[in-house]
Formats: structure tokens, C-alpha cells, sequence
């Protein structure tokens, strides 16, 4: 079995690829047409020949190996376009784009299972992208000069908020506070995702069992924004 580098390696899950016999395998499937004089693993997802560009073994419609750089988990560049791992990115404009996290994060401090999920901008515009959503997200709102990436998938242009690329409307930025993987608070209100918890004190709201969505206040407990009176 010969050994295959990662030359690109954005993430902290090993590659899948081996050599056995001169032939490629993916996992426990043989890897057919590619050129391995010139196969390189950039991550776990991302490889190149001097034929192409591919995500996985499926190979992505006219990007140029030789000029292709990987950004992050979800995105590269050649010298003509932006692709995400699921194509070109057409509304963005290469001479400016920039990946502006990792492409994923891990779901607790524990590093339990890893969300291939992030943000990336270029000169006027932020896009947003999550493995379970297909293509990357236009926010069409958000300032791109301003825009910063926060913890577990929240973001900011810092004056709007975000958690996986959707807006939490009332969310004010100077006082906003992230509590857990789903949970988060300003000044006035309590929130679950991107929705208001009703009636949360958020003076005393409190993350009580994040794998169970479970939090408190001194009035009562949560499951999710639901209240459990």
C-alpha cells in the first residue's frame, strides 16, 4: 500500500484515498480515470490531477487544476471562478473572494461531530453554506466589509446577526451574546437558533444540557424556545 500526502489539509479528519497495486481507492471503492503521475489529496473532499478538479470522485465542470488554490473545507479559486463543493459560485467575484473561516466547526468544545458549515465574502457581497442546504446562500443583507465569523456557525456584519446563514431579526449586536451551539441573548431576549424565546429572562438564562436543547431562567426551564410550565 503506498501512502498518499495531503497537500492542502484544511481540516482535521484524514483523507480517505490509497494507492493499493497502482490503483486509487476511496474508502472501500476503486477510483477510476484519474491521472495519478499527478493526483494530489488537498483535504478530505478536495483533489486534483492535471485533468480537473474533483470534490469527492465527482469532477467539477471547467475549473483549471493548475491554477487552482483551496481556500477552506467548502470553497477554492482558479483564475476564472469561485466553486463551493457543489460548483461554480457564480455571484461571486474571484478577484476579491475570500473564505473567512475554517468551512466547518465542531458541534460542542468536545469536538463531537464535525458541521461542514461556513461564511465566505468577497468586495460587496456574504454568502453562507451548510453540507444539508445545497448551494451557498446569498445574504443579501449583509455588509461584507463589516462581516466577521463568530462561534459555532453565528456571524455578524456588526450590526446584524446570524447563525447558519439566517438573520436573528431583533438581535441587537453591542449587547449580543452567544451562550451554546443553539443558544444566545442580548440585552432584552433570549434565542434559540434565530427565534426569540417568549418570557426568557435573559439576565438569568442559562444553558442547562445542550445535547438535550434543554435551557433555564429563574422562572422556568426550556426545550429548544419552548417554555415547559
Amino acid at each position: 500500500m503506498e501512502g498518499l500526502k495531503s497537500h492542502n489539509n484544511k481540516s482535521e479528519i484524514p483523507h480517505p484515498y490509497k494507492i493499493i497495486s497502482g490503483r486509487l481507492f476511496r474508502g472501500g471503492g476503486e477510483v477510476k480515470n484519474r491521472d495519478l503521475g499527478t493526483f494530489k489529496v488537498l483535504n478530505e473532499i478536495w483533489s486534483t490531477d492535471r485533468k480537473g478538479v474533483y470534490v469527492n470522485d465527482v469532477k467539477i465542470p471547467n475549473a483549471d487544476s493548475n491554477t487552482f488554490k483551496l481556500l477552506n473545507l467548502i470553497y477554492g479559486i482558479d483564475k476564472d471562478s469561485v466553486y463551493s463543493i457543489t460548483g461554480a459560485v457564480k455571484e461571486a467575484d474571484v478577484s476579491s473572494f475570500c473564505a473567512i473561516d475554517a468551512g466547518y466547526f465542531w458541534d460542542s468544545d468536545q469536538k463531537g461531530i464535525q458541521m461542514i458549515e461556513g461564511y465566505a465574502k468577497d468586495s460587496d457581497k456574504v454568502f453562507h453554506y451548510t453540507y444539508s442546504m445545497g448551494k451557498p446562500k446569498l445574504l443579501k443583507e449583509a455588509t461584507a466589509k463589516d462581516f466577521v465569523v463568530m462561534k459555532w456557525g453565528f456571524g455578524s456584519d456588526r450590526a446584524k446577526v446570524y447563525i447558519s446563514g439566517r438573520r436573528i431579526k431583533v438581535a441587537e449586536f453591542k449587547s449580543f451574546e452567544i451562550l451554546g451551539r443553539f443558544y444566545s441573548k442580548d440585552a432584552a431576549n433570549v434565542y434559540y437558533l434565530d427565534r426569540v424565546i417568549k418570557n426568557a429572562d435573559p439576565n438569568t438564562f442559562q444553558v442547562e444540557d445542550e445535547t438535550r436543547y434543554r435551557g433555564r431562567d429563574k422562572h422556568r426551564i426550556y426545550i429548544r424556545e419552548d417554555a415547559q410550565d
